[in-house]
């Protein structure tokens, strides 16, 4: 019989090395079509400073991962729920959701939604109907207010996170630079414009709720869950790795297809409280170090409350900055820890933690889907 899904949290963080790219761009000036940028913190010397930086939205991520669902689900072999909002997503020009369908429809609320879309499943809802009013009080024509209609729709927080795609904070681990391009056409002769690409260093940091995936309340309050769950949580693991493998994320990529690799990353599970990773960068201590040194100080803590946490660890490092884990061990619990191979786990008071080193990106999603249905 296979093994449910256990009830956990996912934190996983990235590093990505991507060149020359348009992937998430902002509203043209004149000829100018500008990359998004956010203000970030960086390190100058002894002090910190705000700059501008080159970025893409979880928004975009989180489209690539929605239309990775939809590949995947679609598939006959697959066999899983999608609406026709979800299932028709490019006619509609984007993933609306039954976002004005009578929320009255759904007998029992949400869980009816969910029951019969994985994508709204996975990446949450707002459905709100037509002609609802949206507040509780409306004004009449001659400015007196009056009772109006309660909106009553329906939501759900997607249990899958996306960060910003961000740079590593040193001023030397990104650039924007303008690249000029011309059209051309018989009446009007040359037209120049000109798109700023970026390359960098991005981190991305993904969550996943998964004791909510498949899980919704019905309309008397009651969780209730889906029969197919086990197949969902599996889905929301396989649709990241279509997502970064089958290059399904940015924009402009019919001329501009950027050039990009994941160079490191690492992942945790946890259980009952959800404990998310430090971010990927280069610093004094190994990002892997640091996670593993809060994770050891959250673990005790919830011990001297009766709580017995559960943190497990995986980590790759194509580029050389979160270390060995021989010396990432020592550096945290001391020179007599040791590491057998490329695990180490220790119990810290009433819980306990693992730490373990995989190959590469894939090894790492191989590693969450066994973590969680119990088969390592």
């Amino acid at each position: 019989m296979a093994e449910k899904a256990k009830d956990s949290f996912v934190s996983i963080v990235l590093r990505l090395a991507i060149d020359s790219e348009a992937m998430n761009m902002v509203e043209a000036i004149g000829a100018f079509t500008p990359h998004r940028s956010a203000p970030i913190v960086v390190r100058i010397g002894d002090g910190l400073r705000v700059v501008r930086a080159p970025a893409a939205s979880g928004q975009m991520m989180a489209y690539a991962y929605q239309k990775a669902l939809v590949e995947l689900a679609s598939k006959a072999n697959t066999n899983m729920p999608l609406c026709d909002d979800c299932r028709n997503y490019k006619t509609l020009g984007g993933f609306v959701k039954r976002a004005t369908a009578d929320p009255d429809s759904f007998k029992d609320g949400e869980f009816s939604v969910i029951e019969t879309c994985v994508v709204e499943d996975l990446s949450g809802f707002m459905i709100v109907g037509k002609g609802r009013r949206g507040s509780r009080r409306e004004r009449r024509k001659g400015g007196e207010e009056e009772e109006g209609e309660e909106a009553a729709g329906l939501r759900r927080t997607s249990p899958v996170w996306f960060s910003y795609l961000l740079p590593e904070p040193h001023l030397t681990s990104f650039k924007f630079e303008p690249q000029f391009h011309v059209r051309f056409n018989v009446k009007e002769g040359n037209n120049p414009f000109t798109v700023e690409n970026a390359a960098a260093i991005y981190t991305l940091a993904i969550a996943i709720d998964v004791k909510a995936i498949g899980r919704a309340a019905d309309r008397n309050g009651v969780i209730r869950e889906v029969g197919d769950r086990d197949r969902r949580v599996a889905l929301a693991l396989e649709a990241l790795r279509a997502v970064f493998h089958g290059q399904l994320f940015g924009a402009k990529k019919s001329r501009n297809l950027f050039r990009f690799e994941i160079v490191g990353g690492a992942a945790s599970i946890s259980n009952p409280l959800p404990f998310t990773l430090s971010p990927p960068i280069r610093g004094d201590e190994s990002y892997v170090a640091k996670s593993y040194r809060r994770a050891r100080s959250m673990v005790a803590g919830l011990s001297r409350t009766s709580i017995a946490q559960e943190i497990n660890m995986a980590y790759f490092d194509g580029d050389g900055i979160a270390g060995d884990l021989k010396s990432i061990v020592e550096s945290v619990v001391g020179q007599g820890a040791k590491a057998e191979g490329d695990r180490y786990c220790e119990k810290v008071e009433a819980g306990s933690i693992c730490l373990e080193r995989v190959r590469d990106f894939d090894q790492m999603i191989d590693w969450i889907r066994n973590k969680i249905f119990g088969k390592a």
